[in-house]
């Protein structure tokens, strides 16, 4: 299962890419904060599938982080320069903060069940 999200992960940041190329609306800054999203969205549930993880925590974990990596993808296209007081770019480094925090929550609590 590992290698076939890493072909789907690959798949999608080149799918971004070709959808750069083709719309002309769809600036660099924009394009870069999606590949991150698609990168860290895989990346999490890469280390999901590999984890030793109960399967139920796996279950969710990877349903939730799916559900999140669109969300993501999505404030993407509504992303604007500058950094500073940027609604969507708060939105997106909470989401991600949360991907992270659970994820860590439940391999702890699995360990220590």
């Amino acid at each position: 299962m590992s290698k076939s999200l890493l072909f789907t992960g690959i798949f999608f940041l080149v799918f971004n890419m070709m959808i750069y190329l083709l719309l002309t609306s769809f600036k660099q800054n924009q394009f870069l904060i999606s590949e991150l999203s698609i990168l860290l969205t895989f990346a999490l549930l890469y280390f999901i599938s590999r984890s030793k993880i109960d399967d139920g925590y796996k279950i969710f974990l990877t349903f939730s982080f799916v559900f999140s990596g669109i969300a993501k993808y999505v404030l993407s296209f509504f992303f604007e320069l500058p950094f500073i007081d940027n609604g969507v770019f708060i939105t997106i480094v909470i989401i991600s903060a949360s991907e992270l925090l659970s994820l860590i929550g439940i391999t702890y609590f699995n360990r220590h069940s």
